[in-house]
């Protein structure tokens, strides 16, 4: 695979497990230096290894402004600069909405939507450095642009990143692209540690895949490709745009 990325500078949010181990992985393939942030130490230290080992590594809470402020001082001290940013950390919340707490709203937006917008505003000074544009990349959702019963707070949550997306894409132009990219279903072990036996588990993902139209659920991988293109210089003239990774998983639902 050629080194799309060599020289280039990327740091990803959510890097831990799932898509973000995911994107984390394929931008170090294509000659990223990489910084890996996550809440978890221990997960962040697993996709160091799996990707050689030589990363940098920051466990970090981002729903907290001062460990988004310590990240952003952090690089800028060791880097000066920031070519890509990748914001994949997220949580998921569902249930009935008439059952929904203020506070329960609350945990989701924190992470979801004012972590990111927080730690992305710290490092626009690295990002206006970056060669020959920065790149903030946005992870948001299929169920952002066509929300389903049951998740309110998760929808409501990513569909706000796409209004983040555009907004900023409209105010650090030409100097910073913005995009979002919003996967379908994927699978993560966040559905495959959601309870059951192995039969029940491998059940629910059956009828999962059966829902898009590709008829299989998607793999990091998948989204991954579609963030290397968009972090790329093929995409130099792409901002403010949504590119949906679902496997039809959104016409499926109309």
């Amino acid at each position: 695979m050629s080194g799309r990325f060599e020289g280039k500078i990327a740091l990803i949010t959510g890097a831990g497990s799932g898509i973000g181990r995911g994107i984390a992985m394929r931008l170090a393939s294509e000659g990223a230096r990489m910084i890996l942030v996550g809440r978890t130490a221990a997960k962040l230290a697993e996709t160091a290894e799996l990707m050689g080992g030589i990363v940098d590594c920051e466990a970090a809470d981002l729903s907290s402004a001062e460990a988004n402020r310590n990240v952003a001082g952090q690089m800028a001290d060791r880097y000066g600069h920031l070519d890509i940013l990748v914001n994949c950390a997220g949580i998921y919340a569902a249930g009935p909405s008439d059952q929904i707490e203020p506070t329960d709203i609350e945990a989701v937006l924190s992470v979801n939507l004012v972590g990111l917008v927080d730690l992305t505003r710290r490092l626009v000074p690295l990002l206006r450095l970056g060669r020959p544009s920065g790149v903030v990349i946005n992870v948001s959702s299929t169920l952002a642009l066509t929300p389903v019963a049951g998740a309110l707070s998760y929808s409501a949550s990513k569909a706000a990143v796409s209004a983040v997306t555009e907004t900023l894409a409209a105010e650090w132009g030409p100097q910073i692209r913005v995009n979002t990219v919003c996967p379908g279903f994927v699978d993560t072990p966040i559905h495959r540690q959601r309870g059951g036996t192995p039969t029940e588990v491998a059940k629910f993902l059956d009828q999962m895949a059966s829902r898009h139209p590709m008829r299989r659920i998607g793999q990091p991988e998948d989204v991954a490709a579609a963030v290397a293109y968009l972090a790329s210089d093929e995409a130099c003239w792409v901002t403010g745009a949504t590119l949906v990774v679902d496997g039809g998983l959104r016409v499926a639902l109309r």
